[in-house]
């Protein structure tokens, strides 16, 4: 009841809600790190009615009016079309389409009565199919797919009613499974394995309800480990494939990784190296392709994305690059299927204030 306002880690104003009788009423205000105005929604017993955003020198950039039976249409600022969602009374119902600054269509789905509801597809800058998902009243519910550059299928996550349950596993280009693993309750239970690009056999993790209590693999001499337990919650882990060559190795930590993670490819070429603090990806996060070549170029802060975001086609060509601030998109430089520079755009709560294109 009354007036409720969320913070920021750094102690600064994120949001205002107000209540009555435990729904949504009047104005409601939305603010950016840096403690400047960036949405402002008008509630009429926890219906939209209307809202303003603002660009960072405080500026107006849309204003809407919700009411009634209407299609919301939003612009980048070059004029072109951002988004397209059927409104009735301030829900979102309906198809809707999103695009990407470069003008591809970037999600497309179906709305009912403000909730997801339905099939949910994702595309990249060029048009390309990245991922499809089916919701049910605002919750993930049946098989979630995402998919690689070339258009293979990359992974599939099982979820029930919003949670991961089931079996879930990631592929390479060539469709050997490089990962599977066992869901229950949106916890890991049961077997992780984990496999290198070719396919190749490298560990298994053991859980209990999220928590890693043992492991399995090969030692440097080629026997193989079953379910080591792990102590405490404390472990170093080297594990090997059946020739003896590393594959990966990890710390352990409060039953957390925690410190330097890497794998290995089964030629000894190195697959990924990250960095892990008690579970949470903080630092860098890199993966290569089999010929050595970088993939992903990520950092993190406390599982945030936080500065240079860079992927990579396998022959080096950039295809997407983006700048973070704390979890916060800052901007983000389009490429083209050669590797060419085609657009920048500049973010401010997570919207495009500026672009430019490049012919």
């Amino acid at each position: 009841e009354g007036l409720w306002q969320s913070y920021y880690p750094d102690g600064k104003l994120e949001s205002e809600r107000y209540f009555r009788d435990g729904t949504q009423v009047g104005v409601q205000r939305d603010y950016d790190r840096s403690g400047k105005l960036a949405l402002e929604n008008q509630l009429r017993d926890g219906l939209f009615i209307s809202y303003v955003t603002f660009g960072p020198d405080g500026e107006t950039c849309d204003s809407v009016d919700f009411y009634g039976m209407k299609t919301l249409e939003l612009y980048y600022p070059d004029s072109s079309l951002s988004q397209r969602t059927p409104m009735v009374n301030g829900f979102s119902h309906g198809n809707y389409e999103t695009y990407h600054p470069t003008g591809a269509l970037y999600y497309k789905g179906e709305y009912l009565m403000h909730a997801d509801h339905g099939s949910e597809f994702t595309y990249d800058h060029l048009g390309s199919l990245v991922s499809e998902s089916t919701y049910a009243y605002d919750e993930l519910h049946g098989v979630t797919k995402r998919y690689s550059l070339d258009g293979s299928t990359e992974s599939r996550v099982p979820y029930l009613h919003g949670m991961k349950d089931g079996l879930s596993y990631t592929l390479s280009a060539a469709g050997d499974t490089t990962l599977s693993i066992m869901y229950r309750d949106d916890q890991r239970h049961g077997d992780t394995r984990l496999f290198s690009e070719d396919g190749t056999y490298q560990m298994t993790r053991h859980y209990d309800y999220g928590q890693l209590v043992a492991y399995s693999a090969y030692d440097a001499e080629g026997t193989y480990q079953r379910r080591v337990p792990i102590e405490a919650g404390e472990a170093s882990i080297e594990a090997y494939y059946p020739d003896g060559s590393r594959a990966r190795t990890m710390t352990i930590a409060a039953g957390e990784l925690h410190g330097d993670y890497k794998s290995y490819y089964s030629d000894g070429t190195l697959e990924s190296e990250s960095v892990y603090h008690y579970g949470y990806n903080h630092g860098y996060a890199r993966e290569y392709y089999s010929n050595g070549q970088l993939r992903e170029d990520y950092h993190y802060h406390y599982d945030r994305h936080d500065g240079p975001q860079i992927n990579y086609r396998e022959d080096g060509r950039v295809f997407l690059s983006e700048i973070y601030d704390m979890g916060d998109r800052v901007s983000v430089q389009y490429h083209s299927e050669e590797g060419e520079l085609i657009l920048e755009a500049n973010y401010f709560d997570d919207r495009v204030i500026s672009m430019k294109k490049y012919e």
